[in-house]
């Protein structure tokens, strides 16, 4: 089932007591995704907000009016006293100003139906009204679904994972939220990023950045592992009341109930200097170096870096209800199911297909751009170097999308019947599928029992800047394919999670000079050399010269040796003798 988070609102109108004019308010719910049966994470977002033109004042109430099948556990929000079943309040709230949003807690039952409508009311002064539905698919199960880059595994996802809720999709590693409130993680694990902190529960939201993840807990507390370099997993001391979260390259948000941001990590381009008096935020999104705010008046701010267009909002764009950060570009989806993108457009990301329409969710990765459709089909465009935008066949009953560096990731109520298969090298060649080529390793979800062609070629060459030119300083032999199979072969997708591995032997040039010409001679001469090989390197001066130093991989006028990495350099400096 898909879900489609449709909103009754009903606005009481009518005078307050002793005769004067009071605005009315408004109420507003609002849930992400699709519930599962058994959920123990599940959430609305209650916000009470006054459309009017002057204070709104009085006894505020709002009841949940929950049914058996979802039982609201918990009613908090800043600013609110809340028992099991309402909160309320008796501040002012200026006109177009809103209350800081309720989160409304609950657990699925295990038979609760396929849809469900969840209703929310509000009172004032125990006369004014106001009533808001949003109907909420329910489905038994969340299956992930990846397909593109999967060099370090980002793609494979975990056998047995059917409870998903959420995805997040970083650089190179992947979460999922499960409906028990725990969090999944696989990929890159260099940097912790998939290494989720011990006993981490009661998660209701995830967001995964270039090297960190984040996750928010229902208490309105965030948590944060991972790459720390610039800050990006230090959560500010006593930050609270979050009811949102995004992960950028190297930085992290948080939107507040009260509608505001919060923003810490890499600085250099402003991505976390949030503009000063932004409130009424309804949802946030960061790219590698900018950050994304939308406002409940269905605007967009925008901040940070701006070389590519990212941050320059479309003059006139309105009626937004969602949005998403990529690398270097934004997208927008606005109420009547269309997508806006403005931004980078190397790859094609800002290009919006034609007659894109009934959207219902947007999600952005690097270099590419997904759309989830309200019949659950995915539309993807962009960059496809790793095959992040080429959908796996039959791909239905999706309702959560998520776009990595590479790779793309969902989910899905029904369980795929295709069969994963990866295609790898073993330093990020270049090979073939059906005649396309794809680089390092790429996830395909393939009909059971097809036939595929797999090649590669033989050698290739890595160009290096050395010594001011760029020269083919690396070169990669091919030697087997992990099933034995020839150069070019076909192969088919039978086995679920089988990898076919082109094994490459790699040889880096070790570069020689002498300085001046004629001042001496190098041994030994430029040549190719294995990976982590120790080089010894001499220098010969030439009658009338002496030797003055080693400059590049070597330094001083000692022995020389160069581990072979990467391609080196070394040149040996002569001057005429004394």
């Amino acid at each position: 089932m898909r879900s489609v988070s449709a909103l009754s609102l009903v606005l009481a109108f009518g005078a307050c007591a002793f005769g004067q004019p009071s605005s009315n308010l408004a109420i507003k719910v609002s849930h992400s995704g699709n519930f599962l049966q058994g959920q123990t994470n599940a959430f609305y977002l209650i916000r009470v907000s006054n459309p009017g033109h002057s204070q709104s004042r009085g006894s505020v109430l709002v009841t949940d009016n929950a049914q058996s099948a979802l039982k609201i556990t918990l009613l908090s929000g800043e600013g609110w006293f809340c028992s099991s079943a309402s909160c309320w309040r008796d501040d002012a709230l200026p006109a177009g100003q809103a209350y800081p949003a309720i989160m409304a807690l609950g657990t699925v039952g295990a038979t609760a139906p396929s849809r469900f409508t969840y209703t929310a009311t509000v009172t004032r002064d125990s006369n004014w009204n106001g009533t808001a539905e949003d109907v909420t698919a329910i489905d038994a199960h969340g299956y992930p679904i990846a397909w593109g880059y999967n060099y370090d595994g980002e793609s494979s996802v975990p056998a047995g994972l059917t409870n998903g809720v959420a995805v997040a999709a970083g650089e190179e590693h992947s979460l999922a939220l499960k409906s028990d409130g725990t969090v999944a993680a696989w990929g890159y694990n260099g940097l912790g990023e998939t290494n989720v902190p011990a006993g981490l529960k009661n998660v209701v939201a995830i967001a995964a950045g270039y090297y960190h993840s984040l996750a928010l807990k229902s208490d309105g507390t965030v948590v944060a592992w991972g790459y720390n370099y610039e800050g990006e997993t230090n959560v500010p001391a006593g930050l609270t009341n979050v009811v949102a979260i995004a992960a950028g390259g190297y930085h992290s948000l948080a939107l507040k109930s009260d509608g505001t941001v919060v923003a810490w990590g890499y600085n250099y381009d402003g991505e976390t200097n949030v503009p000063a008096g932004l409130t009424n935020g309804v949802a946030v999104a960061a790219g590698a170096q900018h950050s994304l705010a939308l406002r409940s008046d269905g605007t967009v701010v925008a901040w940070g870096y701006n070389y590519d267009g990212e941050t320059s909002v479309p003059a006139g764009l309105t009626s937004v209800v969602a949005i998403a950060a990529g690398g270097y570009h934004s997208l927008a989806l606005k109420s009547g199911g269309t997508v806006v993108a403005w931004g980078s457009d190397w790859d094609g990301e800002t290009n919006v297909p034609a007659g894109l329409t009934n959207v219902m969710a947007v999600a952005a990765g690097d270099y590419h751009s997904l759309a989830l459709k309200s019949d659950g089909t995915v539309v993807a465009w962009g960059a496809d170097w790793y095959g992040q935008t080429h959908l796996p066949a039959g791909l239905a009953n999706v309702f959560a999308i998520a776009g990595g560096y590479g790779n793309s990731l969902v989910l899905a109520s029904s369980a795929s019947n295709l069969i994963a298969t990866t295609i790898t090298t073993t330093g990020c060649e270049s090979f073939e599928v059906g005649g396309t080529t794809y680089y390092c390793g790429v996830l395909f979800d393939w009909t059971k029992g097809s036939s595929h062609t797999i090649a590669t070629t033989t050698p290739q060459y890595q160009s290096w800047g050395l010594g001011g030119q760029t020269v083919q300083a690396a070169t990669y032999t091919f030697t087997s394919w992990s099933d034995g199979g020839a150069l070019s072969h076909t192969i088919q997708a039978n086995t679920p999670g089988k990898t076919y591995t082109a094994n490459f032997t790699a040889q880096y040039l070790l570069l020689t000079a002498v300085s001046p010409a004629g001042g001496g001679s190098i041994s030994p001469p430029t040549g190719w050399h294995n990976p982590n090989a120790v080089v010894t390197v001499t220098a010969i001066p030439a009658t009338g010269y002496t030797f003055t130093g080693w400059s590049g991989a070597c330094a001083g006028t000692g022995a020389c040796q160069v581990t072979m990495w990467n391609p080196q350099i070394v040149t040996a400096n002569f001057a005429p003798a004394p």
